[in-house]
């Protein structure tokens, strides 16, 4: 369930919205669809007064409300939203094809037979070892193998 802080927040937000709507004299693509539907639940769920209140209340916010009001919803998103937990390194950014070849070239195998085993050609091993080197900041497959025995990868 949504928090009404964080309610109060976005309809003070779409009070700005129709407040720049009006300035320019034209309609925003905020204003159509999703939007009032949005404005709608915002409503249900303060109710209409308070929905009213902060509806108004977006109406008169300064550049620098504005600037306040974005660190107290950044503050809010981060007590609702949990951080979440790093699971396993990402090897330097390592695509799961990359993992196994650099797996297979570290235990010892030529390209051709880390080919043979991945039913790919050499020329797509050897691109996936370039990739490799690239992302781990090595310039040799012996780098490579060294960094893979170092991450227990081989």
């Amino acid at each position: 369930a949504q928090q009404p802080e964080g309610s109060y927040y976005a309809a003070q937000i779409g009070g700005m919205m129709a407040v720049r709507t009006e300035k320019t004299d034209g309609t925003s693509p905020w204003e159509a669809g999703p939007f009032q539907l949005t404005l709608a639940q915002l409503a249900a769920t303060l109710g209409a007064d308070a929905f009213a209140q902060a509806f108004a209340h977006g109406k008169h916010v300064t550049p620098a409300d504005l600037v306040q009001l974005t660190e107290q919803i950044t503050a809010l998103s981060h007590a609702i939203v949990p951080e979440t937990p790093q699971s396993t390194p990402s090897h330097g950014g390592l695509t799961t094809r990359e993992l196994e070849v650099l797996r297979l070239v570290a235990s010892g195998l030529t390209n051709a037979q880390v080919a043979h085993q991945l039913h790919v050609t050499p020329r797509t091993v050897n691109a996936h070892l370039t990739a490799i080197y690239s992302k781990l900041g090595v310039s040799s497959r012996g780098g490579a193998m060294r960094y893979a025995l170092d991450h227990q990868l081989g």
